[in-house]
């Protein structure tokens, strides 16, 4: 038995009916207040603003509770490939295993 569909062709057409909520409300008006363009910074200003920015993100990331348990729950392992494609070079290469995957073959 062959069932009939509905098809709507109004189905994403709807009109908008709700509100902004006041913190994007506050939101949009910071964000207007913001200078258009940057300001410049020099080479030496820029790459130390970066460094501090990615050095504070790394150390909340590594103080977080599920990294660390999946770093204690991982066997680090590390093997070297020669290559001679482009001069010849030792390709370090670290393998992260789980434990639970420790000394199985697949």
């Amino acid at each position: 038995m062959e069932e009939h569909r509905v098809s709507s062709k109004n189905l994403f057409n709807f009109p908008a009916s709700g509100q902004l909520s006041e913190d994007i409300l506050a939101y949009e008006a910071g964000k207007a207040a913001l200078p258009v363009t940057p300001p410049s910074y020099s080479d030496d200003e820029f790459v130390c603003a970066l460094r501090k920015n990615v050095d504070t993100d790394i150390r909340a990331k590594g103080k977080h509770p599920v990294l660390i348990g999946a770093a204690e729950d991982t066997v680090v392992t590390e093997f070297t490939v020669p290559t001679t494609h482009d001069g010849n070079y030792d390709v370090h290469v670290l393998v992260h295993t789980p434990k639970s995957l420790e000394g199985k073959s697949g």
